[in-house]
């Protein structure tokens, strides 16, 4: 960090020693104030986009003008450092805690937490190709061409070449579709190019990271690397799905149920827990988060009220946005100032590498994926209705090119081995990238999804990835590995984490209310959710989680997402799913005690007739 900051600045980080605990203080409320006021002001600005339907204009990339905005006003003053004179150590010392402390394990706690899983499973082999496959090619092609141009990129050192170029290529090969999902989200796209997009996105971070930190670490041999690579990457994964299971569990056994406020402000504290619980023991925070969050979300439901679901889906929502919009206003500050023309230029290479790697992955892919889903569709019916079209592609490409808060904080977790130099440049071009790519593909998305003539709003208002009932079927009994992860969901995790058919009364009620309660999509809560929230409940609560449930289109659709970043911030959908599992496990429990009662019954029968000569005879020995 002192060589990346010394890069930036000519004073290190040491320097930050020196100085008096009030003059640090100072400086932190000066900055503090300058980014708070700058913060605010973004806000106004998008409530007026908001309102104007500016759909390319999003606002992220008036967060990074804004950046830009504070940089010169800290600059132009002595808040921090001397007047016209910055320093440039003691703003990313802030930055650096605050990405760690804060904003990455809200932000990757709440996509995890705001994925609908039955998409996401749905198609979760695909997803699995575009996003370890498709990461993995994406490295290779970037890291090879620029090894191929290292001289114009400034990569001098032959020792580090080959780390330099792949630990970036890792880098740069995690995917920030923010501004596209907001964008998907407010036209209601099709959930086929949603959940791809989305999903990747998510697991293609934990494949990145993991990619990196083997580059980045310590030199080691072939099988060495590996081995150190797949216990980072299924430690990291093992330690959020363990920590998951022991949440639920509290969640369980406390009876949370009853206190929304506590359950509420007890999930929301998690994500920064389990952050930091895997940097303690030298795991990836944001691969443990990631899976812990998708592990709570799929078990929490039964054991907190409608009200906690669905104001813990809008507070973390919430909180997610506000962190982006710091990380981009961040992005847009590191833009500005100390810039060189080999800036630029190693920066114009990196767009032409992350463009070429994203197209190589992403369309030989897609074919395949249309070949897989063309093999199966004899047995899974629904696949034959979700093939990729060469438009599908190229949204998904389009779509994955914007980068954001993950790549630029690994450009901060560089090691000593690489020169400081080289630190500041390859940090500047990542810069430039994000917001190059945020205001080419970022704010062009709603014109080619209009271009393309994709389906989108009430086109697709009873649009199911998993078909109808009769294709959901099919597909929960097809494939080995489906119907492992389906018993082992059903036979292990739903009596452990949920319980079984003697479930607290409370409990019981809950799912039995939301589920199995008439006219579920008949409540409308929302009447217009840009002047407000009019709520129209006919039985309280159960009303409200069910309308923000439903499919919403139009303007409705836009603020759904916007205030919970999930179309089912209730979370209905997996309290379907953990009933129908209860129901099926009560029903085999009752089948075996029928047939238990047969074979008693059964035995009875068999014992009867070596009884009954005695139970005859007695009569006829009287006289």
């Amino acid at each position: 960090m002192d060589g990346f900051l010394h890069g930036f600045s000519p004073t290190p980080l040491s320097g930050m020693c020196n100085e008096t605990l009030l003059t640090v203080e100072e400086k932190t409320s000066a900055s503090t104030l300058a980014a708070c006021g700058v913060t605010m002001l973004i806000l106004l600005v998008g409530n007026f986009v908001h309102r104007l339907h500016i759909t390319w204009l999003p606002e992220s990339l008036i967060a990074v003008v804004f950046g830009a905005l504070l940089n010169l006003i800290l600059w132009a003053t002595p808040s921090v450092g001397d007047a016209f004179s910055l320093d440039m150590g003691f703003v990313v010392v802030v930055f650096s805690t605050f990405l760690n402390l804060v904003a990455l394990p809200v932000i990757i706690f709440e996509a995890g937490w705001a994925l609908r899983l039955r998409d996401f499973f749905s198609q979760l082999g695909y997803i699995l190709g575009f996003a370890v496959v498709g990461t993995v090619i994406s490295v290779l092609v970037i890291g090879s061409l620029m090894l191929q141009v290292r001289e114009h990129l400034g990569i001098t050192d032959d020792n580090v070449a080959f780390r330099t170029a792949f630990s970036y290529a890792a880098l740069i090969s995690s995917v920030d579709p923010v501004a596209t999902l907001a964008t998907f989200g407010s036209l209601n796209v099709d959930r086929l190019l949603f959940i791809l997009v989305f999903g990747e996105s998510q697991i293609n971070d934990a494949v990145a990271i993991t990619l990196f930190n083997a580059f980045n670490g310590k030199p080691a041999t072939l099988g060495t690397l590996i081995l150190r690579t797949l216990g980072y990457l299924f430690g990291s994964i093992g330690l959020g799905l363990g920590v998951g299971i022991i949440f639920v569990l509290i969640l369980r056994f406390g009876k949370m149920i009853h206190s929304p406020v506590q359950e509420i402000l007890f999930i929301t504290l998690l994500s920064s827990f389990t952050f930091q619980l895997a940097e303690v023991v030298k795991m990836s925070g944001i691969i443990t988060v990631l899976f812990c969050a998708i592990l709570v979300s799929a078990y929490a439901g039964p054991h907190l009220s409608i009200d906690g679901m669905m104001l813990t889906s809008f507070l973390l929502k919430q909180l997610a946005t506000l962190c982006e919009l710091t990380i981009f206003l961040f992005c847009g500050f590191f833009a500005v100032g100390d810039n060189k023309w080999e800036d630029i230029i190693t920066s114009l290479w990196l767009m032409l590498f992350v463009l070429i790697g994203r197209a190589v992955a992403v369309f030989p892919l897609g074919l395949l994926t249309n070949a897989m889903k063309y093999a199966v569709k004899s047995r899974l019916p629904a696949e034959s209705k979700h093939m990729l079209s060469w438009k599908h592609m190229f949204m998904m490409w389009h779509g994955g090119l914007c980068r954001g808060g993950v790549s630029l904080w690994m450009a901060f977790e560089w090691g000593d081995w690489m020169e400081p130099e080289m630190k500041r440049r390859f940090t500047k071009a990542t810069c430039f990238l994000i917001l190059v790519f945020l205001v080419v593909f970022g704010g062009t998305t709603s014109a080619f999804m209009y271009l393309l003539q994709l389906p989108m709003g009430k086109q697709l208002e009873n649009d199911e990835l998993y078909g109808d009932e009769e294709d959901s079927s099919a597909t929960r009994s097809s494939g080995k590995p489906w119907r492992m992860m389906m018993y082992l969901n059903r036979k292990v995790m739903i009596p452990l984490l949920v319980g079984g058919k003697k479930k607290d009364a409370g409990e019981q009620t809950l799912i039995s209310d939301v589920i199995h309660s008439q006219d579920r999509t008949s409540g409308r809560v929302l009447e217009r959710l840009g002047s407000g929230i009019a709520a129209r409940r006919r039985s309280g609560n159960i009303n409200l989680a069910r309308a923000c449930s439903s499919t919403h289109t139009g303007y409705e659709a836009q603020d759904v997402f916007d205030l919970f970043g999930t179309g089912d911030p209730a979370h209905i959908e997996q309290l379907e799913d953990i009933s129908e599992m209860l129901q099926e496990n009560s029903d085999e429990e009752s089948l075996d005690s029928s047939m238990e009662s047969s074979d008693r019954e059964g035995e009875d029968c068999s014992a009867t007739p070596s009884s009954m000569p005695s139970l005859i005879e007695i009569p006829t020995a009287r006289p």
